[in-house]
């Protein structure tokens, strides 16, 4: 992932959780699941990833 990350200019977090401990502690459903956060800090998104984005008023972000 380090590498792709550089090859795409990816500039976001990641967490590569191998033992699904953080993903049981959030109650996470998928596999694998977004957790979005705003830059407060809040939770403005929980599932899916979702890839409405031919169909932006499809988006749960709009």
């Amino acid at each position: 992932m380090i590498i792709r990350s550089k090859e795409n200019g990816f500039d976001f977090h990641y967490l590569r959780d191998e033992h699904q401990k953080i993903a049981d502690a959030y109650g996470a459903h998928y596999t694998p699941e977004v957790f979005l956060l705003d830059a407060a800090r809040w939770l403005r998104y929980t599932g899916r990833i979702d890839d409405s984005w031919q169909d932006p008023s499809a988006s749960p972000f709009s």
